[in-house]
């Protein structure tokens, strides 16, 4: 027996099948074995790195100003004028925003925007230079020869 024993080794050096380890330190983890300490450890990690990427960026941009003080304003005094020049060419043409896109906050806002469509709709329909084709019904009975 002793000798069998000595193959296969003892209980001890064979360990735990790998179902029954303990993930260890720097083991990656699926999404559904993520405990929600892990999942908070991670988003503290990320809010950390996105602080100290936001603090180098302030100090690139400070320490730019320091070496040339009126590069901003430079820049964009010569960002506008070729936005204009480009615009004249007719390369570029400037979006105008109408705050479409925001969202309302509250009801009334809603409701009287709405109201405003419908009114833009109503006077679009009674212009006589847009009226609009009612399409004919064509019957079976009005095709057959």
């Amino acid at each position: 027996m002793t000798g069998v024993e000595g193959e296969l080794g003892s209980d001890e050096e064979e360990g735990l099948p790998e179902e029954a380890e303990k993930n260890k330190a720097g083991d990656l983890k699926t999404a559904a074995e993520k405990t929600a300490t892990d999942k908070k450890r991670e988003r503290r990690k990320k809010k950390y790195q996105k602080r100290l990427k936001i603090k180098e960026k302030e100090k690139r941009r400070k320490l730019l100003e320091k070496s040339n003080p009126d590069h901003s304003k430079s820049s964009r005094a010569a960002a506008s004028e070729k936005l204009k020049q480009l615009t004249k060419t007719g390369k570029v043409s400037l979006l105008k925003d109408e705050r479409k896109d925001k969202p309302l906050k509250s009801s009334q806002a809603f409701f009287s925007k709405l109201q405003d469509q419908v009114k833009m709709q109503i006077n679009d329909a009674k212009q006589p230079g847009k009226i609009k084709k009612k399409k004919q019904d064509i019957s079976v009975h009005k095709l057959k020869l």
